[in-house]
């Protein structure tokens, strides 16, 4: 600090000097030995500055140790002592105290209470807060006065008209607007003095209730004035009033509902044209789904969700993959392959065991447990039938899985647009899969201007197989899931009789095995995986010609199914005798057919323990011996369809598939 810019130049200095407290007039005192006279004003400004030179060294310690800060006491009481000094030495400075700096931050004594800052006003967000919210701002206001030709002010007294407020806003938004669409009534003036439409073509009259009377209230007309007033709003402004009877024409019942907050986003994207896309690809059931989950759609296998995107954007409007994925999803359409699903009991199990203890023995457990038993018990017998298949030297009994192939789509051109948006028709492969590695693989196939897939055309396709590659063996055993519109179901065991009791096989007995929901992999998926390998390995697949040539390279034998080769297979089963019989198609894992008998032998697991049962479920009437009619006509197909694919797909074709197609029925 400069003393000498604290002084002024003029002769009061000394009188200043003077002034000062008597600790620096001792000093001075000190320091008489050096001058040895009276000290004028400059030597006097001199002595102090040496004084506080060197008590700057004697306080400022800070070069020598940064964390050291004087005491308290020593503090406030230097701090004091200096402010004097330099108060008295200074006369033009303000008496009034130096204001804080505005980066000074508030220093808190430990006895003054620290504030909170102010908390930022948060919005109402339950219909409650609101509802209080504005009954608050809108009590009851001033009426309309003597003045008012109605008397309004006499019909209600202030605790009614307090009462109607507060029932008033005790609704929600939607019934206070119905409130008043029943309270104000529109009616046609009377007389205008305007040809034509006129916006005045209307008048209103206002109603209120009276309550806190003993006839239970009645109903009075009042001014708009005091029915404004009355419910809280300005007299001035009816606007809220006008919006509600304006919103809806006057015959409607209640008024239009308020839109705030429910109007679209202008940037929100128009789902029927990705619906619209999505269809154009021709989704269908799947035959795995369609008892249990008729409105489940598949797409073929040779189209992929990023194709379809990517063709949307191209063409439609661009969007995000993830918007487009869940219009498939929302429409209830899979690409999933239905062999490879993971068991749904063992992941809702999965879900239960993570909030239950492990020592837990709840049903839910309990049927998990027993879910698993029956699993490893009909896996275990199917590796023994696979054993079996393998060690056998004879053509007595026969093994092989079955199973129907999921959709496949022709003609297939990959890599054509115009392909994926055109109807093509289905074709069904029904594969019977040896369970050996060494054994003939069987398809029978057909497609839908042929047939289609209900229960007796799958019946149809085993009656075939059998005649054709199991005419000599004595026991067939098959395994299949349990698909019950495929092949678990009367009909189906209808059929078996019948064909187990038949002079045109050989066969003694043929067993079902059917192996347990989500744990059904068996031979017959491998086919169809290699069936599937040698259809991308072949390209185009123009006509039928095609589909059964890349069967043969899949090492499969080919039975093509003609019209006449479908027979007419009826359901003999008598639902009483079933009922009284207590037989349940969910509780058979094995079911046998014997020749010579028109009954059913079934076991409810694969353990080795368990016996056969018998159960009766056919007609006394129904005939096993005699074989059906066979079909005479085709199923066909949609013209449409058909003139599409000539026009559409035949000019990629070679000349030599065309004639397919020219002849389908």
């Amino acid at each position: 600090m400069n003393v000498s810019n604290t002084f002024p130049s003029d002769p009061n200095g000394k009188q200043a000097y003077e002034g000062m407290p008597k600790q620096h007039s001792s000093g001075r005192s000190s320091h008489s030995s050096k001058y040895g006279h009276e000290m004028n004003a400059e030597e006097a400004l001199e002595l102090l500055q040496m004084q506080l030179d060197s008590e700057s060294e004697e306080y400022d310690d800070e070069d020598r140790d940064p964390s050291y800060s004087l005491p308290k006491a020593r503090q406030s009481s230097d701090t004091e002592s200096c402010d004097k000094d330099t108060d008295q030495l200074d006369d033009s400075r303000d008496s009034t105290p130096p204001s804080p700096s505005q980066h000074e931050v508030p220093q808190h004594t430990e006895d003054e209470p620290v504030t909170a800052p102010p908390r930022k006003k948060k919005r109402l967000r339950t219909e409650k807060e609101r509802n209080e919210r504005d009954t608050i701002s809108h009590g009851v206001k001033d009426g309309c006065g003597d003045a008012c030709t109605m008397a309004c002010n006499q019909k209600f007294t202030i605790e009614q008209r307090h009462q109607i407020n507060k029932s008033f806003w005790e609704l929600t938004l939607d019934e206070r607007r119905k409130w008043v669409w029943s309270n104000v009534r529109q009616m046609k003036s009377k007389r205008t003095t305007t040809q034509g439409d006129s916006r005045r073509g209307k008048t209103f009259q206002y109603q209120l209730r009276k309550v806190l009377t003993e006839d239970g209230g009645s109903i009075v007309n009042v001014c708009k004035v005091f029915f404004l007033t009355t419910l809280g709003y300005n007299k001035r402004s009816d606007g809220v009033i006008m919006r509600i009877l304006n919103s809806a024409p006057p015959e409607a019942l209640s008024p239009a509902h308020d839109m705030r907050g429910k109007h679209a986003p202008k940037n929100k994207i128009d789902v029927m044209e990705i619906q619209r896309h999505i269809k154009s690809f021709n989704p269908v059931v799947h035959h795995y789904r369609q008892e249990h989950a008729p409105n489940r759609l598949y797409l073929p296998s040779d189209i992929t969700i990023t194709d379809m995107h990517k063709d949307f954007c191209q063409n439609v409007f661009a969007i995000s993959r993830e918007s487009y994925r869940k219009q498939v999803a929302e429409m209830n359409i899979s690409f999933a392959v239905l062999g490879g699903e993971e068991c749904e009991t063992c992941k809702k199990f999965n879900i239960h065991s993570k909030t239950k203890d492990p020592d837990c023995d709840c049903d839910t457990c309990k049927s998990q447990t027993d879910h698993n038993r029956q699993s490893e018990f009909a896996r275990k017998a199917y590796k023994r039938d696979q054993a079996a298949s393998l060690s056998s030297q004879t053509n007595t009994t026969s093994y092989a899985s079955v199973d129907l192939q999921k959709v496949i789509m022709l003609p297939r051109l990959p890599g054509v647009k115009s392909c994926m948006f055109t109807k093509r028709i289905i074709a069904f492969n029904e594969t019977f899969a040896a369970l050996g590695a060494a054994g003939k693989n069987t398809t029978v196939v057909w497609h839908e201007a042929i047939a289609g897939r209900l229960a007796q055309d799958i019946c149809s396709t085993y009656w075939n197989f059998f005649v054709e590659k199991q005419r000599d063996t004595e026991h067939i055993v098959l395994w299949a899931d349990n698909c019950s519109a495929q092949n678990k179901n009367w009909q189906f065991f209808t059929f078996l009789a019948s064909a187990v009791n038949s002079n045109w096989i050989a066969a003694k007995t043929i067993r079902m095995n059917y192996l347990v929901t989500g744990h059904t992999f068996m031979s017959a998926d491998s086919v169809h995986s290699a069936i599937e390998r040698e259809l991308k390995k072949k390209g185009d697949c123009c006509d039928w010609q095609d589909f059964t040539s890349v069967l043969e390279n899949a090492n499969c034998g080919v039975i093509n199914m003609a019209v006449q080769n479908f027979l007419e297979w009826r359901d003999g089963s008598n639902r009483t005798t079933i009922s009284r019989s207590g037989l349940k198609l969910a509780n058979m894992a094995v079911v046998e057919f014997r020749r010579g008998s028109r009954s059913v032998f079934f076991k409810p697991s694969h353990q080795p323990s368990d016996e056969f049962e018998e159960g009766e479920f056919l007609k006394k009437t129904f005939s096993i011996e005699t074989l059906p009619a066979s079909r005479t006509q085709p199923r066909g197909i949609p013209s449409l369809k058909r003139a599409d694919i000539i026009k559409i797909l035949c000019p990629m074709m070679p000349e030599s598939r065309r004639t397919f197609w020219n002849n389908l029925p």
